[in-house]
């Protein structure tokens, strides 16, 4: 189920490090900046905005846009969820 307030984010770079494609691509675990654009309106300007997300080994992150009105430009980004990785084992704790 998806909230009616929420639209779907295009990661633009993680850690400054150049984003391209469509795949997921993973990074270390820890404290990453996730740079994204927000769905375009009807003026077809797309704002970015920058997410501090601690990330933990071996688990996907579904981020969106929240808005206010599907009108707005601005938004917050959010963790819509998170699921393990299949077939990864985290390594061990130091």
């Amino acid at each position: 189920k998806t909230n009616i307030d929420t639209y779907p984010v295009t990661i633009l770079s993680v850690d400054d490090r150049s984003w391209v494609g469509a795949q997921p691509i993973p990074v270390d675990p820890g404290l990453r900046q996730v740079t994204m654009q927000g769905p375009p309106t009807t003026v077809d300007v797309k704002e970015t905005r920058t997410l501090a997300l601690d990330v933990k080994p071996c688990t996907r992150y579904y981020i969106v846009a929240v808005k206010a009105n599907p009108l707005d430009n601005d938004f917050t980004p959010r963790i819509d969820f998170e699921e393990p990785v299949a077939g990864c084992t985290p390594p061990p704790a130091k």
